[in-house]
């Protein structure tokens, strides 16, 4: 099976065919599971920030969708703290609807003097 990941990977599908969607009742899902990590694996915050220079290795200067939110934090505070170069964006929705997120985003962005661009959208 293919690695997904470096050195430890966990992969799901029907069949045995990895990342697929069931298309009928009859398939069956199936689970595989790569070997352990090499080293000795970090809390779940080092293990981003390693992942974040990984990205920026692999792939350069991302863009990351940043939503105000614990999670797309947590996502930026490894970025940050790996000190590679991204930018964020941000989306606003209409009507205020996520305004409590956009500004605590865009909090977040001031401090840290962070790139962001915010993106309007109406979801109705």
């Amino acid at each position: 099976m293919k690695t997904y990941s470096q050195d430890n990977w966990f992969g799901w599908g029907y069949d045995n065919i990895p990342f697929t969607r069931r298309v009928n009742p009859d398939q069956t899902l199936t689970i595989t599971f790569g070997k352990r990590a090499a080293r000795k694996v970090g809390t779940v915050f080092e293990e981003s920030i390693k992942t974040a220079q990984l990205i920026y290795e692999t792939h350069g200067s991302p863009t990351i969708q940043y939503s105000g939110g614990l999670d797309s934090e947590l996502v930026v505070s490894a970025f940050r703290h790996a000190g590679v170069p991204f930018k964020c964006f941000i989306m606003r929705y209409a009507n205020a609807i996520n305004r409590h997120d956009v500004d605590n985003a865009v909090a977040y962005c001031k401090q840290f003097n962070l790139k962001y661009d915010i993106f309007d959208l109406n979801i109705q």
